[in-house]
């Protein structure tokens, strides 16, 4: 009797050490110091060719697995982002980031080009900016994207 409550204290302790691993145990914890623009992060989308974008107060990154490259607004560059601030991020079905700012300015950027998409190349970015619904000058929800 004394093997077997030795044997199932043993078998118990086995399960409750695998119990409390991670349930994800391969995931990388970024940094400023790794290129990433700001430590908060306000939105995170992925685009068919893999690349991962994250949207923060200082700018939209782009991360390759290996570096990030970041873009900013830049006041002499009306290509550039119309912001910084970053609220969230939402990639359409055609593949367009749509970068959603804290002063609730929308810019459709293009992932393959690594530019904002000139509107009237892109219709479909007009018919997507209409049907975004603004809440309140607190920003935008997901819901609204629908």
């Amino acid at each position: 009797m004394r093997h077997l409550t030795c044997f199932v204290l043993i078998v118990f302790l086995f399960f409750s050490a695998i119990a409390q691993r991670p349930l994800y145990s391969h995931f990388k914890l970024f940094k400023v110091e790794d290129g990433l623009p700001q430590s908060f992060v306000s939105g995170l989308a992925q685009d068919r060719d893999g690349f991962l974008w994250i949207g923060t107060r200082d700018g939209l990154a782009r991360y390759d697995g290996r570096t990030f490259k970041v873009f900013r607004h830049d006041n002499n560059d009306s290509t550039s982002l119309s912001s910084n601030v970053i609220i969230d991020l939402y990639l359409d079905p055609q593949n367009l980031l749509w970068v959603i700012y804290v002063n609730n300015k929308i810019d459709c950027f293009d992932p393959r080009r690594l530019q904002l998409s000139e509107k009237n190349r892109f219709p479909n970015c007009n018919s997507f900016c209409q049907r975004i619904r603004l809440e309140n000058s607190s920003g935008i929800t997901r819901e609204s994207f629908g």
